[in-house]
């Protein structure tokens, strides 16, 4: 009887033993749901030298999109940069692969040329079954004087950050706000961009308006900005770029790559040319760095009267000046009149002469937009013009800015923009808020306590 149970559990453990071996087997060719996956592939390659050599303190940095394709096996590498590379990669010379090997993993591979003209090779091995990466390495060659090269083992540091491709456009119009920097590393220098974006996917149509660059050093010449965006449906990309030239006569270039699907910003990148004496230019790279807040756009108008408070300031950031500005406002969408009433400008340095001042709201029924500017003169003559846009739908301040006109001893003037900060606070008119229950109910039962603990006391 003994020696049946220890048959038994002999066999059983080699039961087990053959279960587990073929279910490791059976992990290992495991993949993600059939479909498309997007990510991004991030690191660096170091070489594996000693304190003491001169390649110590090299980096070749690489980022890209990647997207696999496993349905057919495919895998795409776009937006390549090397943006930090220490020497600087040859991008020209640059080449990025990635196929689908025999054994069932992802192999990526990367070659060229940096600064030196010193060839390198990097290697990498990515586990489709949970886009791991399994080892990265490769090596420089540095040519040698007498012939040949002495070769130098590089050290990857990577991480691939993928998730499932969304793929479908949405439906209807999206409305919001684009807003961030360009900046190089080389040169000083920040281009600022701010500007709406609204986005109609029934027709396909990318709009970008009231493009704002303030801040920018060197300035920007907004005359020459040019900023479009355009949709790709078949890849469900947003390429959004701007032109133009900064106030030193500098051309610029910045691209941006958005997912239509979720709005998340691929990349932002771009360049900006600095011509040299001897003739040509010297061209210097500039990394993005952006927000994009974008929701679905309210497009009905209210029915009725609303009522309430616009209140805030316009200040200049080159001289000292505060205009405020505090008034109430009657929006009657059943026949569309916006009237702007008690305007008051009290505070405002320096002051504002309220005999000049004139405040206008007019609404587009069209885009649903309300448009309410202000013009007038201050106290030392100095005229001013301010704009605000309200958004119908929801009565919220879409932006608001202006500028005010300081004349010159030779003739002329200077022009300084004005940013705006204000609040619009509205209701339908005649429906005051009623306080909540508990804010009435708490202090008449005190009230009523305390009444009774006093009688009780009498």
């Amino acid at each position: 009887m003994v020696v049946r149970v220890k048959k038994l559990s002999i066999l059983t453990v080699i039961a087990l033993i053959l279960m587990l071996t073929i279910a490791n087997a059976s992990a290992k060719q495991c993949l993600p749901d059939d479909g498309t996956y997007c990510g991004t592939l991030n690191g660096t390659y170091t070489p594996d030298v000693s304190k003491d050599h001169p390649l110590y303190g090299a980096t070749f940095t690489l980022k890209a999109d990647v997207k696999a394709d496993l349905d057919n096996e495919m895998i795409t590498i776009t937006n390549i940069d090397t943006s930090g590379s220490n020497p600087a990669i040859d991008e020209s010379t640059l080449n990025i692969i990635a196929t689908f090997e025999n054994n069932g993993l992802i192999k990526v591979i990367a070659t060229g040329k940096c600064g030196m003209s010193y060839p390198f090779y990097g290697e990498m091995l990515i586990d489709p079954c949970d886009f791991s990466i399994r080892s990265n390495s490769g090596y420089v060659r540095i040519p040698l004087q007498t012939g040949g090269y002495t070769q130098y083992d590089l050290e990857g540091d990577f991480t691939l950050d993928v998730e499932e491709c969304c793929m479908e456009l949405p439906d209807g119009t999206y409305c919001g706000t684009l807003e961030g920097t360009y900046s190089a590393q080389d040169i000083q220098g920040t281009f600022n961009l701010k500007a709406d974006i609204q986005a109609d996917f029934d027709s396909g149509i990318i709009r970008i308006t009231n493009v704002d660059t303030t801040g920018s050093y060197p300035e920007i010449d907004e005359g020459s900005l040019n900023v479009v965006a355009i949709l790709d449906e078949d890849t469900g990309t947003i390429t959004v770029t701007a032109t133009g030239t900064c106030g030193m006569g500098h051309p610029f270039y910045g691209e941006m790559l958005i997912k239509a699907c979720d709005f998340s910003i691929m990349s932002s990148s771009g360049y900006v040319r600095i011509p040299l004496l001897t003739g040509g230019y010297t061209q210097y790279d500039l990394t993005g760095q952006f927000t994009l807040d974008i929701g679905e756009c309210c497009t009905e108008l209210p029915d009725g009267m609303y009522c309430g408070t616009l209140e805030g300031t316009y200040t200049a950031q080159d001289i000292q000046g505060t205009f405020n500005l505090k008034a109430d406002i009657q929006a009657d969408f059943d026949s569309g009149i916006i009237r702007i009433t008690n305007v008051d400008t009290t505070g405002s340095y320096p002051e504002i002469d309220e005999g000049s001042l004139n405040v206008v709201a007019i609404l587009d029924e069209d885009t649903g937009v309300i448009t309410v500017t202000a013009t007038g003169t201050c106290n030392m003559g100095y005229p001013f013009y301010g704009e605000m846009l309200i958004k119908a739908c929801d009565l919220s301040i879409i932006s608001s800015s202006g500028y005010v006109r300081v004349p010159l001893p030779t003739g002329g003037y200077m022009q300084y923009d004005l940013t705006g900060a204000f609040t619009l606070d509205m209701h339908q008119c005649g429906q005051e808020e009623i306080p909540e229950f508990p804010t009435i109910a708490i202090p008449v039962a005190a009230i009523v306590g305390l009444a009774f603990f006093m009688q009780r006391r009498k």
